[in-house]
């Protein structure tokens, strides 16, 4: 990425000529910084060089943020774009690679916070250590891609007397590009006079970044989606967007219809050029799905498994490899469901049948549980645990995330905590990491306060216990909003964040993890190790502070050392990709000691389950009921 993190521009001949107050500045931020209507120009060095420099491999995306400032002038009319350089010594970076997006801030009133007696504790942190650095008033994270900027979030740009607006860029490297030098020139102008320019270099190595190194699973809401865009092609979309970023859309199905509806995502014929994906993986299908989400089939009955039999038949028609289980129960670790669907469906004698897997989400020691797949939440996670489940034959997955163990998704926490969940990844070798949503724009919990406009509100999480949260579970944004028509632009697509473009980042980054361990997995590993000292159940206790950098220079760091040690034209496939990564967790594994300090006590154990069992509980969802969207809604909010 940017060899800086921001660079002040020398600006024009007429800009000079005015005031330094009037006068505008422009800078370079690379993505893991946030640029807030109210950020000043940074005091750099200009002595420094201001050449922005990226590198990358092949099929990776790289992106940075170019931040205008108005002075004592309002700017109109302002434009941001990457034209060809002069230097015959450079390729030039194809417009084709290039994606630009409005940058949306959110006023936050108050942070993430709970309502129990014990206020130290959040859905986000653990306790007062591990909480992060307060963000700004105005969190920017909505990306908007400039052809449908709407009049509040205008593209030409205009900033407001003494107010900052930023263009996020993102440059993909096609797969077939040819490694070498890429030239480009940043050019910002306004009413198309020059007000900046900056020249841009990205240098390609051979090597073809792996796609999906580490596993993810996304959930998102069908009937949400059709609530609030309409029933147009915003799944197709959502799914195109989410697989461009090298995530895993968590397909859920509970019908034959539904099954069907899902299967291009689930063979690939979605991601195809003609159905107008553009991106990583191009027809790589889905590999995993669920039956009956957060428990929607209820309890084992005659009805329930005539349903699933229908589903089986269906699914065996799908000529590709699919991780499919039954999601029998939601973080009800009382609850015997799962062992009652298990044996239920090895009972009946039918092989299709007894091949469904069944899943449950739950806090409790997983090797206990009798379930096929455990979803267990981050600050729970044990990895000698891990490693007895997958010796049977078993998956135990990562739920969300939670300071100082892994990274959470809401919007007040450092925009590198997503990203973070990358290397530890990657460092542990996590079977899947589990995002328990996507398009939680409508608040439906028990004690949720029902729809929200998402491009203005940020408590869009609450319960009936008190918390709130600021954006957990929304990771992308509508383009249309039925029944929020003042921030309706009336398009089918749903626009990324500055969060999934973070969980994207870390997850490219555990593809440069896998290609150094293909080759030295002590090298990969000791790099890790400088960025990720300890997470998961590493950390000795929930008050720890979390030990990953709060900004992303020590991180690109980290990365720069990773693509500086490939050589050679490098292509993994997914078997070697994942022998590299157990690799770098077995070395991790034997060389990150608890010293005697650093193990946890019994009482902290007891805390740290007792405050696991209270986040899951305090959790509560709407996915719970297996009654429809709208039903379950008005239930919940009393009506």
């Amino acid at each position: 990425m940017c060899r800086l993190p921001l660079v002040r521009l020398a600006l024009v001949a007429g800009a000079l000529a005015a005031s330094a107050e009037a006068a505008p500045s422009v800078w370079i931020a690379d993505d893991g910084t946030r640029i807030s209507p109210l950020t000043e120009a940074p005091e750099i060095d200009l002595g420094d060089t201001t050449k922005v420099e990226l590198f990358a491999f092949r099929d990776e995306t790289v992106a940075f943020q170019v931040a205008i400032r108005a002075g004592s002038l309002p700017l109109d009319d302002v434009t941001v774009e990457l034209l060809p350089t002069a230097s015959a010594y450079e390729q030039h970076v194809d417009q084709a690679w290039i994606d630009r997006f409005v940058v949306h801030a959110i006023r936050a009133l108050a942070p993430t916070r709970n309502g129990w007696s014990n206020h130290e504790e959040t859905l986000a942190w653990a306790t007062p250590p591990a909480r992060p650095p307060d963000p700004p008033v105005w969190i920017p994270d909505a990306l908007i891609p400039i052809e449908v900027a709407p009049a509040w979030a205008p593209y030409p740009l205009r900033i407001p007397t003494h107010r900052t607006a930023a263009l996020w860029i993102d440059v993909h490297v096609p797969d077939d590009a040819a490694p070498g030098r890429y030239g480009a020139r940043i050019v910002v102008r306004k009413a198309g006079r020059n007000i900046a320019e900056l020249p841009l270099t990205l240098d390609v190595k051979a090597a073809r970044l792996p796609f999906k190194p580490v596993e993810t699973a996304v959930f998102y809401d069908p009937t949400i989606l059709a609530q609030r865009l309409g029933r147009g092609e915003a799944e197709l979309q959502l799914w195109h967007l989410l697989h461009r970023h090298h995530l895993t859309p968590m397909l859920s199905a509970k019908t034959a219809d539904e099954l069907r509806r899902i299967r291009p995502a689930i063979d690939g014929s979605a991601f195809r050029r003609e159905n107008g994906y553009r991106g990583p993986g191009a027809s790589k299908g889905t590999d995993v799905a669920i039956l009956g989400a957060y428990g929607a089939f209820g309890e084992p009955s005659p009805s329930a498994l005539a349903k699933l039999f229908a589903l089986s038949g269906e699914l065996s028609r799908i000529p590709r490899a699919l991780d499919v289980f039954l999601y029998a129960i939601d973080e009800r670790c009382e609850s015997e469901r799962a062992a009652r669907w298990r044996k239920y469906l090895r009972s009946v004698g039918d092989p299709l049948l007894y091949a469904i897997r069944v899943g449950e989400s739950c806090h409790l020691v997983p090797a206990s549980r009798e379930a096929d797949v455990i979803l267990v939440p981050s600050a729970a996670f044990r990895d000698d645990e891990a490693s007895e489940i997958r010796s049977t034959g078993r998956w135990l997955w990562v739920y969300n995330g939670h300071r100082p163990r892994s990274g959470p998704l809401m919007l007040d926490t450092s925009p590198v905590d997503l990203r973070i969940n990358g290397w530890i990844a990657s460092a542990f070798a996590v079977d899947r990491w589990f995002y328990w949503e996507s398009t939680f724009w409508n608040d439906s919990n028990s004690g949720g306060h029902g729809p929200v406009d998402a491009f203005v509100v940020a408590d869009t999480f609450h319960n009936h216990s008190g918390d709130v949260a600021l954006g957990d579970g929304l990771l992308v944004y509508p383009g249309r909003q039925l029944g929020f028509p003042d921030h309706s632009i009336g398009t089918d697509l749903v626009f990324p964040s500055i969060r999934l473009k973070n969980l994207r980042r870390g997850i490219q980054d555990a593809g440069y993890v896998a290609l150094v361990a293909s080759h030295d997995p002590a090298l990969a590993e000791r790099i890790v190790r400088s960025v990720l000292p300890l997470a998961l159940d590493e950390v000795p206790t929930p008050h720890h502070r979390a030990t990953w950098p709060s900004d992303s220079m020590p991180i690109r760091a980290a990365r720069r050392a990773l693509w500086e040690a490939i050589t050679g034209n490098r292509d993994l496939d997914e078997d070697t990709v994942r022998h590299s990564l157990v690799e770098v967790a077995e070395l991790r594994r034997s060389r990150v000691e608890r010293s005697p300090e650093a193990a946890p006590s019994r009482f902290a154990v007891a805390v740290l389950v007792g405050a696991v069992a209270g986040w899951s509980l305090r959790r509560a969802r709407i996915h719970r009921s297996s009654e429809s969207g709208p039903e379950r809604q008005r239930k919940e909010r009393g009506a």
